[in-house]
Order: structure tokens, then C-alpha cells, then sequence
């Protein structure tokens, strides 16, 4: 079923047009993405969740990190940031009503009973958000695994025509002082949480990127061999980089995705899901949040 009926898409499109004073056919449809985007955010994290930013956008402190993340996100004066959030909206188009999103979604917004989820909550679950998206973008079966309490699980379950993996993904921060070490960390932490599955595993490492920089350079310290022989769960480490970018007449996502096969790992992807991941890059999204 899409998100959108036929009547939702026009009556965005109606309260945009009696609105907003749009200035040129550029702007408008822009004014079309954010309120699309903001209606699917609304129906499918909740009324609730979604009126404890609406309390918040006028807020005098835009950069605290204490703040509600539509609210840090829905910035007018910093499109980059809208851009992300228009992604987000996006990947949760992509997943809903073919995944289990609603078990995701709901153990999400309960996190914090009381005070809003905070924007590294936020990220975090837009990474993966994100990475299930692209999976099923690609045609495969995605699955939210249920989090266990003090148990060690992996973020999802991707499911081809020959077999099954687990997939868990980790973000970093944006940080000009990338840290090789901290990228280790990360393929030992994940491969410790792929290793309850007993499915053969992937590592998705996310890197939000301040600016278009080579992401290669970034792991030109780093020897793959010295690490695979320390996470035997992990067949595949998927890392992507990614930054937000304005140009004129739009603005964009981009993301560059790079995967490295570990070839001593125990057990190895069914063929129809590593055939995918040797080919990570990810497909071209729908140009409208309107589209079905």
C-alpha cells in the first residue's frame, strides 16, 4: 500500500498552493517536499512523537543538543539540514508497509518515556532506517530484528532467494579528526553483535561527512587483513560516507558506499545478497516524496 492515497498528495499539494506565497515553480516545489515529508514522519512515527518538536520549533536555542530533532533538522536558514531530514522521510517512505517499521518505529520512540528522543537517538535510527532502505531498494527481504534487553543483537535481517544475513550498523560522528582506531572499534563491536545471529553478517559503518572530500583517503592508514582475522561473524564490511549538499535549484544527499569482502570470515552471504553487496552502490531514489 502506498503512503500516500491519491486525495493525501493533493491535499498537500492544495496547502502548499493557499499557504505558502511560492516565488517560482523551484520553490514551490520544495515547499511540496518539506510538507510531504513532514506528513510521512507524522503517520508513521506518531502524532505524539511528532507534537513535542511542533512545542519546540520556535525555540530561541536552535543548537542545543537537548532540542527535539525535527526541530534541530526543519531549518529553512540551513537547507543541508532539511535535506537530511527530507531523506529521512524518505527511507521511511521506502520501508513502509513491506517491513516490520512499525516494531522499529515503536521501540524508537519509546526509548525516552518523558523527555524527546535527542539527535544522536535520531541519527543513529536514521542510519538504520537508511541502510534497510537501500537493501530493499535492491530487492531483497528486510526484517527489523526485536531488541533483546542486555542481550547483544544485530539491527536487521536481509533475506534473498538463497539465504539470509544480519546486518549491523554503526554510525560515527562528524568529525574532522577521523580516527582510524575508532574505525576498528566499530567492526569489533559490530561483529560481536552479528555473532548471535548465527547468519553470516555484515558491517555497515555510516560517516556523515562535513563536505564533498575523498572518502579513500580516509583508509589509506587502514589494513583490512590485520582486522578480519579479529571479526570471523563479519563476511562483509559495508562503509559509507556521506554529506548534504545545496546547489542551486536543489538540494541533495549524496552518499558514496564501498564494500570489502573478509574472506576468512566463518561463514559466507547467500550469492543473490553478495552479489548486492559487491555492487553497494546505492539506487537512485524517487525524485518526489509524492511519488509512488
Amino acid at each position: 500500500m502506498p503512503i500516500f492515497s491519491s486525495e493525501e498528495k493533493e491535499n498537500v499539494i492544495n496547502e502548499v498552493r493557499t499557504k505558502y506565497n511560492t516565488t517560482s515553480d523551484v520553490q514551490f516545489k520544495m515547499y511540496v517536499e518539506i510538507i510531504a515529508g513532514l506528513r510521512i514522519i507524522n503517520k508513521v512515527l506518531g502524532r505524539d512523537w511528532y507534537q513535542k518538536a511542533e512545542s519546540q520549533i520556535k525555540s530561541s536555542d536552535l543548537e542545543s543538543v537537548e532540542e527535539h530533532p525535527i526541530n534541530h533538522y526543519l531549518r529553512l536558514d540551513k537547507p543541508e539540514k532539511m535535506v537530511q531530514l527530507m531523506h529521512f522521510a524518505s527511507c521511511l517512505r521506502d520501508l513502509y508497509d513491506v517491513t516490520n517499521l512499525a516494531q522499529k518505529v515503536n521501540e524508537f520512540t519509546k526509548k525516552r518515556k518523558k523527555a524527546p528522543i535527542t539527535i544522536e537517538d535520531f541519527d543513529k535510527f536514521h542510519t538504520e532506517i537508511k541502510v534497510a532502505s537501500v537493501f530493499v531498494r535492491k530487492g531483497l527481504s528486510v526484517t527489523f530484528v526485536k531488541e533483546v534487553k542486555n542481550k547483544k543483537t544485530p539491527d536487521l535481517k536481509v533475506s534473498g532467494k538463497d539465504g539470509e544475513a544480519s546486518i549491523e550498523c554503526k554510525r560515527k560522528t562528524v568529525d574532522d579528526k577521523f580516527s582510524v582506531d575508532s574505525l576498528r572499534t566499530s567492526f569489533t563491536t559490530a561483529n560481536k553483535q552479528l555473532e548471535s545471529s548465527k547468519l553470516p553478517g555484515i558491517s555497515y559503518i555510516d560517516i556523515p561527512l562535513k563536505s564533498n572530500i575523498k572518502i579513500e583517503s580516509k583508509f589509506r592508514e587502514l589494513s583490512f587483513n590485520e582486522i578480519f582475522p579479529e571479526i570471523l561473524a563479519t563476511h562483509f564490511i559495508v562503509i559509507a560516507g556521506e554529506w548534504q549538499e545545496v546547489i542551486p535549484g536543489r538540494a541533495r544527499t549524496t552518499t558514496y558506499m564501498f564494500s570489502y569482502e573478509n574472506k576468512m570470515s566463518e561463514l559466507k552471504l547467500p550469492p543473490s545478497v553478495r552479489d548486492m553487496v559487491c555492487d553497494i552502490h546505492p539506487p537512485p531514489i524517487k525524485s518526489s516524496l509524492l511519488d509512488d
